[in-house]
């Protein structure tokens, strides 16, 4: 059976985007180690309360661009209020500044992406680029990596991607396969509407977690390894 439609993630598919947070996460849990002098928690501690406070707000704010910068202004005021420190006004607006920095480009595809994808395409193969997140920010992510140019359309969602994969692939799922880092929206999604399903792992937050038997699905360490991959699914 060929496959004939490919739909790809963005963040951590074919761009690079969780390491945009590593150096505002450090840098805002010093901002709060600073602000609370000696009755502050131990780093661990905040870090993990901060991821609490962050997962929490998936579902008020979805993976708009203000929930990040919120969750650590929160966290912030939860340990101020636990410590007796009165909250600063300061603070709160250099945590807002510095956690917003993730989304600074620039945005670039990784390295041999575009030729996987090219070689995709020479095949016949339809390719779809499938986003959750900001529509402006992801946007801005997609012309800035130049993939328009290599992808037969682009769809960004606010949260969920599996009506999209379903108006893709129509009635024929089993020609269609799925790639992505997140079990839970790429993976899962796939599976369920009976398409191949690609996982490419990658060091990011627990929300892309999901348990699903690793035989309902193909894994790949980097977006190069997939041409080879689907003819080998299509020989199998």
């Amino acid at each position: 059976m060929k496959i004939r439609k490919i739909c790809l993630d963005l963040d951590d598919t074919l761009i690079p985007n969780t390491y945009k947070y590593h150096g505002p996460i450090l840098r805002c849990a010093m901002i709060v180690v600073r602000a609370l002098g000696h009755r502050s928690v131990y780093p661990p501690e905040l870090l993990k309360i901060q991821m609490e406070i962050d997962l929490g707000l998936v579902n008020e704010k979805g993976f708009s661009t203000d929930r990040f910068p919120l969750s650590w202004v929160l966290t912030y005021e939860r340990l101020a209020g636990l410590a007796g420190v009165p909250i600063d006004p300061k603070v709160v607006e250099r945590l807002r500044s510095v956690a917003s920095e993730f989304q600074r480009g620039p945005f670039r595809m990784f390295p041999g992406a575009k030729r996987a994808l090219r070689r995709l395409a020479k095949e016949g193969r339809e390719l779809h680029v499938i986003t959750a997140g900001d529509e402006t920010l992801q946007w801005r992510k997609i012309d800035e990596a130049g993939i328009a140019s290599y992808v037969d359309s682009v769809h960004v969602t606010p949260m969920k991607k599996k009506d999209i994969l379903a108006s893709i692939v129509k009635d024929r799922p089993q020609e269609g396969a799925m790639v992505g880092d997140s079990k839970k929206s790429d993976i899962l999604p796939a599976i369920e509407l009976g398409m191949a399903a690609i996982w490419l792992p990658s060091e990011t937050w627990s929300f892309v977690n999901a348990d699903i038997d690793e035989t309902k699905y193909h894994r790949i360490k980097a977006v190069t390894e997939l041409p080879d991959l689907i003819r080998k699914l299509e020989t199998a």
